[in-house]
């Protein structure tokens, strides 16, 4: 006998309501690294400039532009440091750019979701009790759950 609510049922990342998907990020999303070093930051830049910790320093230069999802590929900040942007910034050579989520992925859903399951996820994957750095498959391979786009959304019968 299950022990799962009727409208919910059991996937890869655990109990989610039936119309709700479970995709790899990398087929819902673009991830990249950047080209910048830390000492490519100037304190009073126009841009955002995203390094591996929680502080965002500035750069008067950007290689991206819009909504993206950004987190530390190594060092201390590694599975713990996360930004969520939707404009123009720069980033690290070891941070990790998530971006360009396609129609069914809203890029915010995503961002809460990642933040609060992927050190989780590189812990499960290492013996050790912290994590150096973080390979691009392991971001790329994580799952995670989609809820139905309000476009996808049936209208309701009057």
């Amino acid at each position: 006998m299950s022990n799962i609510s009727k409208g919910y049922k059991q996937t890869e990342v655990g109990v989610i309501p039936e119309d709700w998907e479970v995709e790899k990020i990398k087929n819902v999303s673009s991830i990249t690294t950047g080209a910048k070093n830390t000492q490519d930051k100037i304190d009073d830049g126009q841009y955002p400039f995203f390094v591996r910790s929680q502080t965002i320093e500035h750069i008067n230069s950007y290689s991206s532009e819009g909504e993206a999802v950004l987190t530390a590929g190594d060092g201390v900040g590694t599975g713990k440091v996360f930004h969520y942007i939707n404009g123009k910034f720069d980033f690290h050579q070891r941070v990790y750019k998530i971006s360009n989520f396609n129609k069914k992925l809203n890029g915010y859903f995503f961002y809460l979701y990642f933040s609060n399951n992927f050190l989780n996820r590189i812990m499960s994957m290492t013996a050790k009790s912290s994590v150096d750095s973080v390979r691009m498959e392991m971001i790329a391979n994580m799952q995670i759950p989609i809820p139905p786009s309000p476009n996808n959304k049936p209208s309701p019968t009057p």
